[in-house]
């Protein structure tokens, strides 16, 4: 299982697991974010199994995740860099 904290010892980016609909755990995001990431729960449900990485954006927030096996890892980013998102994801799981 992905675990946030060594994501962002890795990164330095705070993040969360996302799994089923739920949040899983978490590691140095605000309550804002993950009150926003909770609105967009559903969302990673419905993800298809081939969508690998992307970036979504709830009011003034702005997420990329990643996919690893059932969980999706999120991390609040500053503007949508897609090479940047790879990049972080290759880190994390490497």
């Amino acid at each position: 299982m992905l675990d946030p904290k060594k994501f962002h010892f890795k990164t330095g980016h705070g993040s969360c697991i996302v799994r089923h609909g739920k949040i899983l755990d978490f590691y140095l995001m605000s309550e804002e974010e993950l009150a926003a990431v909770e609105k967009m729960l559903k969302i990673f449900s419905e993800l298809l199994e081939d969508i690998e990485f992307g970036y979504l954006e709830k009011n003034d927030f702005k997420f990329a995740f990643f996919r690893y096996g059932e969980d999706f890892l999120v991390f609040p980013v500053r503007e949508e860099n897609l090479a940047e998102i790879q990049k972080l994801r290759g880190v994390a799981l490497g």
